[in-house]
Protein backbone atom coordinates (compact mmCIF):
# COMPACT_ATOMS: atom_id res chain seq x y z
CA UNK A 1 0.00 0.00 0.00
CA UNK A 2 3.10 2.65 0.59
CA UNK A 3 4.52 1.65 -2.13
CA UNK A 4 1.56 2.29 -4.54
CA UNK A 5 1.16 5.78 -2.38
CA UNK A 6 4.83 6.51 -3.26
CA UNK A 7 4.10 5.38 -7.20
CA UNK A 8 1.19 7.86 -7.84
CA UNK A 9 2.99 10.49 -5.95
CA UNK A 10 6.06 10.33 -8.48
CA UNK A 11 3.77 10.20 -11.11
CA UNK A 12 2.13 13.49 -10.30
CA UNK A 13 4.85 15.12 -9.94
CA UNK A 14 5.95 14.09 -13.44
CA UNK A 15 3.00 14.59 -14.77
CA UNK A 16 3.41 18.65 -13.67
CA UNK A 17 6.72 18.63 -14.31
CA UNK A 18 5.92 17.96 -17.91
CA UNK A 19 3.01 19.85 -18.46
CA UNK A 20 4.68 22.73 -17.28
CA UNK A 21 7.46 22.15 -19.93
CA UNK A 22 4.82 21.72 -22.58
CA UNK A 23 3.65 25.07 -21.34
CA UNK A 24 6.71 27.05 -21.30
CA UNK A 25 7.63 25.88 -24.91
CA UNK A 26 4.38 26.72 -25.95
CA UNK A 27 4.36 30.50 -25.22
CA UNK A 28 5.86 33.90 -27.05
CA UNK A 29 8.65 35.50 -25.32
CA UNK A 30 8.11 38.16 -22.91
CA UNK A 31 10.57 41.23 -22.58
CA UNK A 32 10.42 43.29 -19.31
CA UNK A 33 11.42 46.74 -19.25
CA UNK A 34 11.87 48.69 -16.17
CA UNK A 35 12.64 52.91 -16.08
CA UNK A 36 13.79 54.17 -12.82
CA UNK A 37 13.74 57.74 -12.98
CA UNK A 38 17.04 59.92 -13.33
CA UNK A 39 18.16 61.83 -9.95
CA UNK A 40 20.89 64.11 -8.91
CA UNK A 41 21.29 64.56 -5.19
CA UNK A 42 23.52 66.89 -3.78
CA UNK A 43 24.98 66.64 0.54
CA UNK A 44 22.93 69.38 0.95
CA UNK A 45 20.46 71.79 -0.59
CA UNK A 46 20.16 74.55 1.97
CA UNK A 47 23.64 75.29 2.59
CA UNK A 48 24.78 77.53 5.56
CA UNK A 49 27.17 80.38 5.65
CA UNK A 50 28.59 82.30 8.32
CA UNK A 51 31.26 85.70 6.98
CA UNK A 52 32.83 87.79 9.34
CA UNK A 53 33.52 90.96 7.24
CA UNK A 54 35.15 93.99 7.97
CA UNK A 55 37.61 92.79 10.64
CA UNK A 56 39.85 90.63 8.02
CA UNK A 57 39.56 87.55 9.63
CA UNK A 58 37.26 85.85 7.57
CA UNK A 59 36.29 87.36 4.13
CA UNK A 60 35.73 83.93 2.32
CA UNK A 61 34.58 80.63 3.18
CA UNK A 62 35.20 77.39 1.71
CA UNK A 63 32.00 74.57 2.05
CA UNK A 64 32.56 71.38 1.01
CA UNK A 65 29.30 70.11 -1.52
CA UNK A 66 28.99 66.66 -2.36
CA UNK A 67 27.08 65.70 -5.92
CA UNK A 68 26.20 61.86 -6.59
CA UNK A 69 23.65 61.15 -9.53
CA UNK A 70 22.27 58.08 -11.63
CA UNK A 71 20.74 59.35 -14.82
CA UNK A 72 19.32 57.46 -17.60
CA UNK A 73 20.48 57.33 -21.27
CA UNK A 74 18.92 60.70 -22.83
CA UNK A 75 20.45 62.66 -20.17
CA UNK A 76 23.27 64.63 -21.22
CA UNK A 77 24.54 67.22 -18.38
CA UNK A 78 23.74 68.24 -14.99
CA UNK A 79 23.81 71.78 -14.05
CA UNK A 80 24.44 73.01 -10.51
CA UNK A 81 22.63 76.68 -9.86
CA UNK A 82 22.72 78.47 -6.34
CA UNK A 83 20.26 81.16 -5.33
CA UNK A 84 19.41 82.93 -1.95
CA UNK A 85 15.61 83.60 -1.10
CA UNK A 86 16.01 86.79 -0.97
CA UNK A 87 18.75 88.77 -3.23
CA UNK A 88 18.51 91.77 -1.59
CA UNK A 89 19.26 90.26 1.82
CA UNK A 90 21.20 87.58 1.12
CA UNK A 91 22.97 87.60 4.23
CA UNK A 92 21.98 89.51 7.65
CA UNK A 93 23.76 90.58 11.08
CA UNK A 94 21.78 90.26 14.35
CA UNK A 95 21.28 93.56 14.57
CA UNK A 96 19.55 93.79 10.90
CA UNK A 97 22.21 95.20 8.89
CA UNK A 98 22.38 93.17 5.11
CA UNK A 99 24.90 92.23 2.00
CA UNK A 100 22.53 91.50 -1.43
CA UNK A 101 23.61 88.66 -3.43
CA UNK A 102 25.23 90.85 -6.00
CA UNK A 103 28.03 91.89 -3.50
CA UNK A 104 28.65 88.01 -3.27
CA UNK A 105 31.25 85.79 -5.45
CA UNK A 106 31.19 82.31 -5.59
CA UNK A 107 33.21 79.43 -7.12
CA UNK A 108 32.85 75.65 -7.18
CA UNK A 109 35.86 73.87 -8.03
CA UNK A 110 37.80 75.46 -10.81
CA UNK A 111 34.60 76.81 -12.46
CA UNK A 112 36.30 80.45 -11.36
CA UNK A 113 34.89 83.52 -9.28
CA UNK A 114 31.44 84.21 -10.35
CA UNK A 115 29.12 86.94 -9.04
CA UNK A 116 25.13 86.87 -7.90
CA UNK A 117 23.12 89.14 -10.28
CA UNK A 118 22.05 92.30 -9.25
CA UNK A 119 18.25 92.26 -7.22
CA UNK A 120 15.25 92.57 -9.69
CA UNK A 121 12.32 93.59 -8.05
CA UNK A 122 9.49 91.05 -9.84
CA UNK A 123 12.06 88.36 -8.63
CA UNK A 124 12.89 87.85 -5.21
CA UNK A 125 15.64 85.94 -5.64
CA UNK A 126 18.09 85.06 -8.39
CA UNK A 127 20.50 82.02 -9.15
CA UNK A 128 23.95 81.36 -10.53
CA UNK A 129 24.70 78.73 -12.47
CA UNK A 130 27.84 77.13 -10.60
CA UNK A 131 28.73 74.40 -12.82
CA UNK A 132 27.63 72.14 -15.87
CA UNK A 133 28.61 68.31 -15.29
CA UNK A 134 28.89 66.91 -19.04
CA UNK A 135 27.58 63.43 -18.46
CA UNK A 136 29.71 61.97 -21.30
CA UNK A 137 32.94 62.56 -19.04
CA UNK A 138 31.37 61.07 -16.05
CA UNK A 139 29.13 58.15 -17.13
CA UNK A 140 25.83 58.20 -15.68
CA UNK A 141 26.53 56.89 -12.54
CA UNK A 142 28.63 59.24 -10.38
CA UNK A 143 29.96 60.51 -6.98
CA UNK A 144 32.08 63.61 -7.20
CA UNK A 145 33.64 65.74 -4.12
CA UNK A 146 33.72 69.32 -4.82
CA UNK A 147 34.49 72.55 -3.05
CA UNK A 148 32.71 75.87 -3.32
CA UNK A 149 34.11 79.35 -1.99
CA UNK A 150 32.22 81.93 -1.39
CA UNK A 151 33.36 85.47 -0.90
CA UNK A 152 32.28 89.29 -0.49
CA UNK A 153 33.82 91.58 -3.39
CA UNK A 154 32.09 94.82 -1.98
CA UNK A 155 34.41 97.39 0.36
CA UNK A 156 31.25 99.79 1.58
CA UNK A 157 30.14 97.05 4.23
CA UNK A 158 29.74 97.64 7.98
CA UNK A 159 31.71 95.27 10.12
CA UNK A 160 30.42 92.38 11.61
CA UNK A 161 29.22 88.71 11.65
CA UNK A 162 26.48 88.19 8.53
CA UNK A 163 25.00 84.76 8.10
CA UNK A 164 22.63 83.37 5.54
CA UNK A 165 21.13 80.71 3.95
CA UNK A 166 21.61 79.44 0.16
CA UNK A 167 19.75 77.30 -1.88
CA UNK A 168 21.74 74.81 -4.25
CA UNK A 169 19.48 72.55 -6.68
CA UNK A 170 20.67 70.32 -9.79
CA UNK A 171 19.27 70.67 -13.02
CA UNK A 172 19.19 67.58 -15.49
CA UNK A 173 19.41 68.07 -18.78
Amino acid sequence: MRILRIVAFLCGAVSIMTSSIAAQQGSGSISLTAKIPSTANLSSNAVPIRLDLGSGDQTEVSLPLEIQWNVDRLATEILIVASFPDCARALTTRSGRSVPAAMLDIEIGDSGWKRFPEHRTPLASSGVLLRTLVLSEYGRQHRQALRMRIRCSGNAISPGEYYGQMDVRTIIR
